[in-house]
């Protein structure tokens, strides 16, 4: 705002990190995500459900989890599949709550966390989720 009495900034972001290419060097092991950015769209084209595809970019056997998402957007977050063969892939499936306001933009994450055959976590990825609004 110009007025010196009542000055206020609003921004707004969204940051785009390549999570392609995050792992753990020691143990070679990497997941990506298909897209990277989840896009739910705006306003008659808001999709309240979406798949997208978590892949193995590694050898190894995997454990997959969900290990965090915006709890106030999302109703369900799963994974069709959380073992995961080296070079496969298995869904993420999310659905928006139903009380959400689609008319009010979406600026939420999901994290997955990727576990080797010991059960340590060796890798995770956040995946930004962005749409809403008009």
């Amino acid at each position: 705002s110009n007025d010196p009495t009542n000055s206020v900034v609003s921004v707004r972001f969204v940051a785009n990190f390549d999570t392609t290419q995050w792992f753990d060097t020691s143990k070679g092991i990497r997941i990506k995500s298909d897209p990277p950015i989840i896009n739910l769209g705006k306003a008659e084209k808001f999709q309240s459900e979406y798949e997208a595809k978590i892949e193995n970019m590694s050898e190894e056997k995997i454990e997959l989890k969900v290990v965090d998402f915006t709890e106030d957007v999302f109703e369900e977050v799963e994974l069709d599949d959380n073992k995961i063969k080296g070079k496969k892939s298995t869904e993420l499936e999310i659905k928006v709550d139903s009380n959400y306001d689609i008319n009010q933009p979406v600026q939420a994450s999901i994290t997955i966390a990727a576990y080797d055959n010991s059960g340590s976590e060796v890798t995770r990825i956040s995946i930004p989720v962005i749409g809403g609004g008009r």
